[in-house]
């Protein structure tokens, strides 16, 4: 089963403002100073890499559930887990650091190992953690 993240209005917020602000950045670079040197064409294109990589992540932030795997994707970011190696996930809160595949808050924490663990936001939390028991029983489930 597939699920979509969650977008809450901070990322949305940052993730177009960013947009506009490159686009814009563009816009002055091509139209009022020109083409005129390599480095322009460089700045462009990576510009232009920049804003394909903020389209991906804010389009096509998704999770997977299969019989044995999570798999995650956030732009260029993908993996999975082996879901049999889930000893815990914790339910509305937010991790600030560490491996995010998320574009909202109070998503799921997802232990993976004693110390690694994964944030990520499905549309609706209660979903996925109902999906993930009915593939794997043995997780535990904590609400703060």
């Amino acid at each position: 089963m597939k699920f979509k993240s969650r977008k809450d209005i901070f990322f949305k917020v940052i993730i177009f403002s960013s947009v506009l602000l490159l686009s814009t950045f563009i816009f002055l670079l091509v139209f009022i100073e020109g083409i005129k040197t390599p480095l322009n064409v460089f700045m462009i294109i990576l510009i232009i890499f920049g804003l394909y990589f903020l389209i991906g992540i804010y389009f096509d932030t998704s999770y997977e559930l299969t019989k044995t795997k999570l798999k995650y994707r956030n732009g260029l970011n993908k993996g999975s887990i082996d879901i049999a190696k889930i000893p815990e996930i914790i339910v509305g809160k937010t991790l600030y650091n560490g491996n995010k595949p998320a574009l909202a808050r109070n998503g799921l924490i997802i232990y993976t190992g004693k110390y690694d663990k994964i944030y990520i936001s499905p549309e609706t939390n209660e979903l996925f953690i109902k999906k993930i028991l009915e593939l794997h029983d043995k997780i535990k489930i904590t609400r703060p």
